[in-house]
């Protein structure tokens, strides 16, 4: 992935390929794809949601 805290979370969920496939498509779609907002914009409305709901890291 795109860094070191998803690699141990990529690691689990290749465990369950039902999920992991389908979450990659849309991850991969939605931070890195081509969309009406720009990659900066996206990754910070990423952090806004994850401030939302109170992600650790």
């Amino acid at each position: 992935m795109y860094n070191n805290r998803l690699v141990p979370f990529t690691q689990l969920m290749k465990c369950h390929t039902q999920y992991f496939d389908p979450f990659l498509r849309i991850h991969t779609f939605i931070l890195r794809g081509d969309g009406p907002l720009a990659f900066s914009e996206r990754h910070y409305i990423a952090i806004m949601v994850c401030i939302l709901l109170f992600c650790a890291r």
